[in-house]
């Protein structure tokens, strides 16, 4: 709506306002030159005098602490005449350059002390300088605790880690700094060695030369750090390392670091102070770097009584710390604004034309209003969706009955589309914001095919790939969901659009909490660290309740929680975050099959859809609780059709069940309620039956297909469609195509070579008991080189991970299902087919694989389409995590089986980079994949005599175990 109406002139601006904080920012200032002025007497060799290097701001929530730490560390790092914040008086010269760094602690971050000691160390890198001890010890914790996992990668998948290692190159550092010493102290290179032998011999060689002339000798805890056992509690002590690599540094390239560690509290609460320990032993180590804190409590770290719990405990440990110390840094008890600050927020929060909405006489009635917070009361008022409603309620007035009866919502939504539809037929440069409104409003109220026809008329940017996002996860279906969601939050940030990403950001953390509890942790993190940046109210609301879904079903306080978070929308006005949050509550309770707590749930649910918005809710409530009969249809439209949508939700509880260890509902009315595609069509899957589930679909689509051709007849079937140009594929699976759509727009999004989803056309499609999804066409030219095929390979194995879920690989999971519809094979070779199934999977479940990723999982180059322009990857229907060595084995096959010449194979290995047959699990994967191979065929001998003949052919070899047994392919 804001850009419907982007072209008024009211010059009405509600703007976030900064309270200034003069006397807090005069305390930090006070601090670093009091930090500064002693840092000549600092030793970080002395682990005994007491400490004053923290700076501490505490205060009930709410009141700008987390706002007043951003803006800490953005002045701090100003250059020049910048400054964050212009009110604030500069930095005296005499403090010298700074080294800030902040760390939001917010539990929904999931931060931890890991993250936190890396940021520190991130941020050290602006000095350009080296810091060899802790890179060294880094070094062999981090291959200790992460084996197999680069620090490269998993800086990448950390947010705020990422955008400091962007411009700091840490891995390469510690490497550098590995081999550095091993020059200097005349040891072996440490590559081709493990490491933790390497520093084993360095410990000792620093032992003895720690008289000598290298400087990292007169480290005097490095080798002690080396040899301890590398955990967690060992790293903790490793700020002291980062200490001595900053004092070591000549006083012409030095800075100050200064850390900023926001929202103590959720370190502090609760009487654990396991993690504070560690936190404190950060402080208490590096005496160099001044650490400001702020957080909803006072830090005790003064209190005797401690003793014991933390390492360092007492006034005589924290003099600063005490109620009565004076002078900085201290502690701080941060109240609400002051009355300057007041006035200044009540003038600016809301203005008209440059001048203040409220008048002086309402800001002072405001202001002496009894147990006021006017800053937090006029925020709440000015995040209102309606800005005359807004403004009526800032009015010192008492409210007025309405003169007439109000009108229903919904028949607002039908006036609103109507004259939206007249915007979006026109040619103004607001048709397409109307027409984003539209798909909006028809989502809103349920009828889903609407929103997304409409939405096909938009351009593909990241608001079309949210609101599929939003489509998506309604109907359960998750994978797709978290696909268009990840799209929406990467063309976002590629477009510099940080709120559309942070809101993208938030979708995807609430639809990977459904399904996903681990994955989800993630993505709840990436969204708090774009939220850092922006302030989105609604996002950090999806957040929360994203949380809160990671603990459906379990015992706890799940129902404290929720309340609060009721309590938390309700007070801010966010009228769709609690609808949404009142869904999970119920979605809580039918995981719970807890059916009392389940009607009431639903009973407050009804009160976000009495006015016809989201009764869509309702409706898939219906659909999980099992073990009752569904309620009256909300009138919702859905994709697919209703018991499609009631199968996806029921598998998701399903699921969800499980993985609490509890036993699936059973509801022997649910394979009555669900059809559709809940299983194969009536008709057998052939060339007549595909090519009428094709026709079908066109006529929904409305593409032509009177030129289809059959392309390929598997366990789907695969139709050009020429005068279309797109191949429209059909499977059985829902599932699986969900899958396939979701790593076709991965791909894309990664400009690899693959085939492409044809994105104009609605997908997927659902008739006739299978589902349709149709793809860009494109036409052979040439062959497939084998090193091109190799290229292709070794670059998808390479990407990174996707954002959606992918299932662990079973190579036999087709098997089961392909020998018990054998057809009319030979029941001798199926029953000798199901007995090498059997002994190879309990082989295959023996195996360990060390580095598993994403897989083709039916990587050969008849799934390659070679083009002018370059071959392309396509068929993605059993992608999977897995073993690299599983997509590798096919060519080694062919060699024996198929007469790919050996050469061919000698140069894959060379483009590729490994060898599956020099791999200790080769003889069984190849076993596997002829197993998956013939019960392919197996399905096919129907189709010509040539399919049974070689069917029987393969049965015999694998009988006498022959391996080098020519077969031929199809």
């Amino acid at each position: 709506m804001r850009s419907l109406f982007s072209s008024g002139g009211d010059d009405v601006a509600a703007v976030d306002v900064f309270a200034n904080r003069h006397d807090e920012w005069a305390a930090v200032v006070d601090s670093i030159r009091a930090h500064v002025a002693a840092r000549p007497t600092v030793r970080v060799d002395d682990f005994v005098s007491p400490r004053s290097n923290v700076l501490v701001f505490y205060g009930v929530g709410g009141i700008g602490k987390t706002t007043f730490s951003k803006k800490l560390e953005a002045q701090m790092a100003a250059t020049g005449e910048r400054q964050a914040v212009a009110s604030w008086s500069r930095l005296p010269q005499e403090v010298g350059p700074l080294v800030p760094v902040r760390i939001d602690l917010a539990r929904q971050g999931e931060v931890s002390f890991e993250d936190a000691l890396l940021a520190v160390r991130l941020a050290m890198g602006r000095l350009g300088q080296p810091l060899r001890a802790f890179d060294v010890a880094l070094r062999c914790y981090w291959e200790v605790n992460h084996p197999g996992e680069p620090l490269e990668g998993y800086l990448r998948r950390h947010g705020f880690l990422r955008r400091m290692s962007d411009s700091m190159g840490l891995p390469q550092d510690m490497r550098t700094a590995v081999e550095d010493l091993s020059q200097a102290i005349e040891l072996p290179s440490a590559a081709g060695a493990t490491i933790v032998g390497f520093v084993s011999s360095l410990a000792q060689a620093l032992r003895e030369r720690r008289d000598k002339s290298l400087a990292l000798s007169r480290c005097a805890r490095l080798p002690d750090l080396l040899e301890a056992p590398q955990d967690i509690d060992t790293f903790s002590y490793f700020p002291h390392l980062l200490a001595w690599d900053l004092a070591q540094i000549p006083a012409k390239h030095a800075a100050t670091p200064v850390i900023l560690l926001d929202t103590f509290e959720d370190v502090t609460e609760r009487g654990y102070r396991e993690i504070e320990k560690l936190y404190q032993r950060m402080v208490w180590l590096m005496p160099n770097a001044l650490f400001i804190i702020t957080g909803r409590n006072r830090l005790q770290w003064d209190d005797e009584t401690l003793e014991g719990q933390l390492d360092w405990a007492g006034r005589h440990r924290w003099p600063q710390l005490a109620p009565t110390a004076v002078g900085e840094p201290r502690q701080h008890l941060v109240g609400y604004l002051s009355d300057d600050d007041r006035e200044q927020y009540l003038a600016t929060r809301l203005s008209r034309t440059r001048r203040p909405r409220h008048p002086r006489p309402h800001r002072r009635r405001t202001d002496r209003a009894p147990n006021s917070q006017p800053a937090r009361r006029v925020l709440h008022r000015s995040r209102d969706r309606s800005l005359p409603a807004r403004l009526r309620r800032t009015s010192p007035e008492p409210r007025r009955a309405p003169l007439r009866q109000q009108r229903p919502r919904h028949t607002l939504h039908e006036e609103s589309a109507a004259n939206m539809r007249r915007v979006a037929d026109g040619n103004s440069p607001l048709a397409r914001p109307a027409l984003r409104g539209l798909s909006h409003i028809a989502r809103h109220l349920g009828d889903f095919p609407q929103a997304l026809s409409t939405l096909e008329g938009l351009d593909h940017d990241s608001n079309y790939y949210r609101a599929l996002g939003h489509l998506w996860w309604v109907h359960g279906n998750l994978n797709l969901a978290c696909s268009a969601y990840a799209t929406a939050r990467r063309v976002a940030l590629d477009n510099d659009q940080a709120g559309i990403a942070a809101l993208a950001q938030a979708g995807l953390a609430f639809a990977a909490a459904l399904d996903d509890v681990d994955r989800a942790t993630g993505q709840i993190a990436r969204a708090n660290d774009l939220l850092r940046e922006v302030h989105q109210t609604w996002a950090q609301a999806q957040v929360r309740t994203a949380v809160l879904l990671q603990s459906v079903g379990a015992d706890g306080d799940f129902t404290t929680h929720a309340r609060e978070l009721e309590h938390a929308y309700t007070e801010a006005g966010l009228g769709s975050a609690l609808a949404y949050l009142r869904f999970v509550v119920c979605f809580h309770h039918a995981i719970r099959d807890d059916q009392q707590q389940l009607r009431d749930a639903l009973t407050n649910l009804e009160l976000s859809t009495n006015n016809g918005e989201y009764r869509y809710l309702r409706e898939i409530v219906s659909f999980l609780p099992v073990t009752q009969p569904d309620p009256p249809a909300s009138g919702a439209r859905w994709i697919g059709g209703r018991d499609s949508v009631a199968h996806a939700w029921r598998e998701i509880i399903g699921r969800r069940r499980a993985a609490l260890g509890l036993n699936p509902p059973v509801n022997p009315m649910s394979a009555a309620r669900v059809g559709g595609m809940s299983g194969p069509s009536s008709d057998s899957f052939s060339a007549e039956s595909t090519y009428r589930t094709v026709e079908l679909a066109a006529g929904e689509t409305g593409i032509p297909i009177q030129d289809a051709r059959l392309i390929r007849m598997g366990e789907n079937a695969i139709y050009a469609l020429p005068h279309a140009n797109v191949v429209a594929r059909s499977d059985q699976r829902l599932a699986r195509v969900e899958k396939e759509l979701a790593i076709g727009r991965w791909l894309a999004y990664h400009d690899y070579p693959a085939v492409r989803v044809a994105e104009h056309l609605p997908q997927p499609v659902r008739v006739d008991g299978r589902v349709v999804t149709y793809w860009n066409l494109v036409e052979p030219d040439g062959e497939v080189t084998i090193d091109q095929f190799a290229g292709l390979l070794r670059d998808f194995h390479a990407l990174p991970a996707p954002e959606f879920t992918l299932d662990l690989f079973d190579p036999f999971a087709a098997v089961p299902g392909r020998l018990a519809n054998a057809g009319n094979a030979d029941p001798a070779a199926v029953a000798f087919l199901a007995d090498m199934h059997h002994d190879l999977r309990t082989r295959y479940d023996a195996l360990e694989f060390t580095d598993l990723g994403v897989i083709h999982g039916d990587a050969h180059r008849g799934n390659i389409i070679p083009t002018a322009n370059g071959p392309l990857l396509c068929d993605f229907e059993v992608a999977a995590r897995g073993p690299w060595q599983w997509d590798t084995t096919s060519l080694a096959i062919a060699v024996d089986r198929l007469g790919t010449p050996a050469a061919d194979y000698t140069e894959f290995v060379r483009v590729y980079g490994r060898d599956v047959t020099q791999q200790p699990q080769f003889p069984v994967l190849r076993a596997a994949r002829e197993l998956t191979m013939t019960t392919w065929l197996m399905q096919l001998i129907d189709v010509s005599p040539g399919h049974a003949t070689e069917f029987t052919h393969r049965i015999s070899s694998l009988r006498d175990g022959n391996l080098q047994q020519r077969w031929n392919g199809f």
